[in-house]
């Protein structure tokens, strides 16, 4: 069984999909080859040549013919046309990448698997395959693929071995044999085009990967590490204020509601850690506005007589707040 590797786990499962066949963009490219009595995956490794075109076709075993194919400087467009005209097969864009099956994709499947089955003919070994994964921020990816005889299954195990992306295809789809070529394609890129060649449905589960888990908990590590002193501050000052609560106030608390504490209510043993705690807050609260007029007065806890310990009152507010006179301009800052 298929192990995903990292986020993503998609299931290609085949189920009867209705879709409509786009018309062809031609490339700006033109292309030319002569090819005597070959088979399609050749005429296909001549298309793709040196043009950019994204490319996934099905093979077959049973009543696949060989042609010549002869392009004379044709757009690539016209020139895939061509091929898959003299090669029986249908063109169907799905995204970036032009996939090219048998109208009869259905029965062609059936007929290979009872010839296989039957032991009158067999696939050859299967051909080479080459996948390059380019590793771009943000966890994205770009993947260079080539494959040229190459089953379903062997494919998509190759897909997960280095994208991390789990695939699974249908038992009866893994033995498919396909040509395919990709140029700087998404692995998402590449499952439409498949899930369009198997005449499909995607699956999609989201899992996090061990490394991703491992890659969390150090963020979040770090963040506990940074957090802003009110912060870290609260969880040690707020258990003794609650102390300090009368019932009627104790039960507002318990509802959620706002409950203020007057320093003037602080016992002596208490008050340093209480102004060590606003210090720290006003310090922390100034340091990130730039503008002079629009900070709190650096002096504003010691210039007031008194001021108030706002508790923590979620969802509004987790951390013990602050609200302070200020004489200079008659009001009170809170923050």
């Amino acid at each position: 069984m298929l192990k995903p590797l990292r986020l993503f786990c998609i299931a290609v499962i085949a189920l009867a999909v209705a879709r409509s066949h786009a018309q062809i963009t031609a490339p700006e490219a033109r292309i030319r080859f002569n090819l005597e009595n070959v088979f399609f995956p050749q005429a296909c490794e001549a298309l793709v040549g040196n043009t950019d075109l994204n490319l996934l076709a099905e093979l077959h075993l049973v009543h696949e013919p060989f042609a010549t194919v002869r392009i004379q400087n044709k757009p690539v467009g016209d020139a895939l046309l061509v091929v898959a005209a003299l090669f029986q097969r249908e063109v169907i864009p799905a995204g970036r990448t032009m996939v090219m099956r048998s109208p009869r994709w259905a029965y062609r499947r059936v007929l290979d698997r009872q010839t296989v089955e039957q032991g009158s003919m067999r696939w050859s070994p299967e051909g080479r395959l080459e996948v390059k994964v380019q590793k771009l921020p943000a966890g994205m990816m770009r993947l260079d693929v080539h494959a040229y005889g190459v089953s379903v299954s062997r494919l998509v195990q190759e897909l997960t071995k280095q994208t991390g992306w789990g695939v699974q295809v249908e038992k009866h789809l893994q033995n498919l044999r396909v040509f395919a070529r990709w140029r700087g394609a998404s692995p998402s890129e590449i499952l439409e085009a498949l899930t369009v060649l198997l005449n499909g449905a995607q699956e999609v589960v989201i899992r996090r990967s061990e490394e991703a888990k491992r890659q969390e908990e150090e963020q979040i590590a770090q963040m506990q590490d940074r957090r802003p002193p009110h912060e870290k501050g609260t969880e040690t000052l707020l258990p003794e204020l609650l102390k300090l609560l009368t019932p009627e106030e104790l039960a507002q608390y318990e509802r959620g509601e706002r409950v203020e504490i007057s320093t003037k209510r602080i016992p002596t043993e208490l008050f340093p850690q209480v102004m060590e705690y606003a210090a720290g807050y006003l310090h922390w609260l100034r340091s990130l506005i730039s503008s002079e007029e629009a900070k709190p007065p650096a002096d504003l806890l010691t210039e007031a007589n008194e001021f108030f310990l706002v508790l923590p009152y979620p969802p509004y507010n987790r951390t013990i707040g602050i609200r302070a006179y200020d004489r200079s301009f008659n009001g009170f800052w809170s923050f």
